[in-house]
């Protein structure tokens, strides 16, 4: 039966070593017929709930990231065994994600104090550019390195940044704090440069954090993480009871893993908070109509 599987796997592709291929396939294998006492049939035994349960109950001596992999291998050979697609469910994450919590007001002044207290104005420049975009719009990395000065729009409702980026496009409005901040910075930039790094040539994306690492100060109370920045930005939004959909759109979410991640934060509510928020909801297509 390994062979088998292998054989399968590899008539479509060759990108794992043939050893690894069979050392994976068959200790699956081994688990599903002689522990699990599932049939010697292999779409059964490659079937995506088979594989979750084997790795996450055969493979304890394993490290998270061997799991990993392991993991996406046999996944990989179960869409080259299984004659017809599955119906795809969620994997279990392998490791408890235990996110940064998002910055505080006193943590975000000294990331601010950090940027404007820098020895070069290009340098002050750039990290008030990394913040306002950020702490003010949520921002992530790609979308740091694509940004230029001429998608930022401001009209009298204030700037709205225009992600063009492909499988990103989306529209975000900038909380009015980081306005300041960030015409200061615009100030500095033509219209077809970047934002960030006008300088810099192509899309590296290890940029962003190298250049923050550069200019660090190790006296300082919180390290800058664009990820941390961004899901300060999201959780802001979480509990100024900004709406869940407008939100999602400009934070580019295609599911709420992160908002999960970040609900452990969220300060509990009041019972009488809860009651008024939720029967003061405003109008929507669902109300039921008054009889």
């Amino acid at each position: 039966m390994t062979i088998e599987a292998v054989t399968r796997y590899r008539a479509h592709h060759s990108n794992y070593k043939i050893r690894d291929l069979m050392n994976t396939a068959s200790s699956l294998i081994y688990w599903a017929t002689e522990i699990a006492c599932l049939p010697s049939d292999l779409p059964a035994i490659f079937h995506r709930d088979v594989i979750a349960t084997f790795i996450e109950h055969q493979c304890n001596h394993l490290t998270n990231n061997t799991k990993v992999t392991r993991r996406s291998l046999l996944i990989r050979m179960s869409e080259a065994i299984t004659p017809h697609p599955q119906k795809v469910t969620r994997l279990k994450p392998l490791s408890k994600d235990q996110p940064s919590a998002p910055y505080n007001s006193a943590e975000v002044m000294d990331l601010r104090d950090w940027a404007i207290h820098q020895n070069h104005q290009h340098t002050r420049i750039n990290l008030a550019g990394i913040l306002a975009l950020c702490l003010g719009a949520g921002l992530s990395t790609p979308d740091l390195l694509d940004l230029r000065a001429q998608d930022i729009e401001q009209d009298e409702y204030g700037y709205i940044v225009h992600i063009k980026r492909e499988g990103a496009r989306r529209d975000v409005p900038l909380l009015y704090q980081w306005e300041p901040l960030l015409s200061q910075v615009l100030e500095h930039r033509d219209s077809s440069a970047w934002v960030v790094g006008p300088g810099r040539d192509g899309h590296n994306k290890n940029w962003v954090s190298n250049y923050i690492k550069r200019h660090h100060q190790p006296w300082r109370k919180s390290y800058p993480s664009v990820a941390r920045m961004r899901h300060t930005w999201i959780f802001h939004h979480m509990v100024s009871g900004t709406p869940l959909g407008p939100m999602a759109y400009a934070a580019g979410l295609e599911t709420f893993r992160t908002i999960e991640k970040l609900f452990p934060f969220v300060p509990e509510p009041s019972r009488d908070s809860v009651r008024h928020a939720l029967r003061q909801a405003p109008y929507s297509p669902f109300t039921v109509p008054t009889p």
